[in-house]
């Protein structure tokens, strides 16, 4: 069994992109505090972990989450960590299994951990995100929104509540993936009985 040493976090530029027009460094600074912040109230190693790969700089998360590692103040970079390289699907999800939850803006990076039945926190900027968690959670609480004014306040609320229920909801996650994956299997026995009707 892997040890869970982190709070395993995605941003990502689309976010803020979406969020405020564009980004620049008081904008990464913003995040480069909440996840000081995070640390500070939970005092748990952090794991920042990039779920895109991307030339274009507006839509990469590594190079974000790079500007972002290089600005953590000295006194929090040794509980700081990150993901430095492309080790794809497989090799990210060794890593969000050593993740207690997860935090993300990107909503794939979210359904990652709970395929892993890790607790995953969605940043909503979309009704997207609003949707995938109400589907897996039966409720759209846990997709803080990134443009309200109190995100931060919601944020640490759910991270606590996270935390303190993280056996709890990862059963639950267990419980509602298995239930997911016989929804699928039974719509592709539909689909296929529908199909077979038509070829008749």
């Amino acid at each position: 069994k892997l040890n869970k040493e982190y709070i395993g976090l995605n941003l990502s530029p689309l976010s803020l992109k979406e969020i405020y027009g564009y980004f620049d460094n008081d904008t990464i600074q913003r995040m480069v505090s909440l996840i000081q912040n995070i640390y500070l109230k939970f005092n748990k190693d952090i794991l920042l972990i990039p779920h895109v790969f991307s030339k274009t700089e507006s839509d990469d998360d590594y190079r974000f989450l790079k500007k972002i590692k290089e600005m953590i103040s000295p006194k929090f970079s040794s509980h700081i960590h990150m993901i430095e390289e492309d080790i794809g699907f497989l090799g990210t999800k060794n890593k969000i299994k050593q993740c207690e939850i997860v935090i993300s803006a990107r909503m794939h990076c979210c359904v990652n951990a709970i395929c892993e039945n890790v607790p995953a926190i969605f940043l909503s900027y979309s009704d997207k995100s609003k949707g995938m968690c109400k589907y897996i959670y039966n409720t759209e609480r846990y997709a803080i929104n990134l443009k309200s004014s109190d995100f931060e306040k919601s944020l640490m609320e759910t991270i606590e509540l996270f935390l303190n229920d993280k056996d709890k909801i990862s059963l639950y996650l267990e419980e509602r993936n298995n239930m997911i994956t016989s929804e699928y299997q039974n719509n592709l026995i539909d689909i296929k009985e529908i199909l077979n009707g038509y070829d008749k």
